[in-house]
């Protein structure tokens, strides 16, 4: 005799949280996962007819879970489903992750953002320069490991002093698969420790590297 399943849609369910959040991934890497628990907090058996991720850019999501379609969850009884992102392409993307069976139906809001940018290192730190002296350069690797040209709409800096200099390999685009160079120095004038973020401005956000000196 097959399970059979009724219910009026009413029995309360907890699902925490509500949202999600992937920030910067970069493309082509997996995520870690971020994990949602469904408590059943009433007095009778909660069971799931679906749980699917839903619409128009899930294919760059995936899940598991503990959550058995037309199992009993007790009354009390949690289960959890763990979201994974892995990007095939630069940018935003929203899913849900819906819950259906004999309860009022939940939604998971999900949102991803992805990079295809990689820099390397992120910080520098220059050795103690004498007033009036210039340092060696040292340099920051930009990698665009996308299918497609970044274009590179600014580069600009922010210091405490005009102590830092920068020059880079860029262009107004970074080819696909390809990388480009930023070199810095450090011309201090007077005594002290200063530091400064470069920004590179791309299309939709900027990518900052910061760097340190003291003299």
């Amino acid at each position: 005799m097959g399970t059979q399943m009724a219910g009026t849609g009413n029995i309360p369910v907890t699902v925490k949280p509500d949202s999600l959040t992937f920030s910067d991934q970069l493309v082509g890497t997996r995520s870690v996962g971020q994990t949602v628990t469904v408590t059943n907090d009433g007095s009778a058996d909660v069971y799931f007819t679906n749980i699917s991720l839903e619409g128009a850019e899930t294919n760059d999501f995936s899940f598991t879970t503990t959550c058995e379609i037309n199992a009993a969850l007790s009354p009390g009884a949690s289960c959890n489903s763990t979201i994974y992102y892995k990007p095939t392409a630069e940018g935003t993307q929203t899913v849900l992750l819906l819950y259906e069976g004999n309860f009022a139906e939940q939604e998971v809001w999900i949102g991803a953002t992805a990079t295809a940018v990689v820099i390397k290192p992120t910080s520098l730190t220059f050795p103690k320069t004498m007033v009036g002296d210039t340092s060696a350069p040292k340099s920051i690797t930009f990698k665009n490991v996308g299918s497609t040209a970044l274009p590179i709409a600014s580069v600009y800096r922010v210091d405490t002093e005009s102590y830092f200099s920068e020059t880079n390999s860029c262009g107004s685009s970074v080819p696909a698969d390809s990388s480009c160079t930023f070199n810095i120095t450090f011309s201090p004038l007077t005594p002290g420790t200063f530091s400064a973020t470069l920004y590179n401005g791309r299309t939709g956000s900027n990518r900052r590297m910061r760097f340190g000196a003291r003299c």
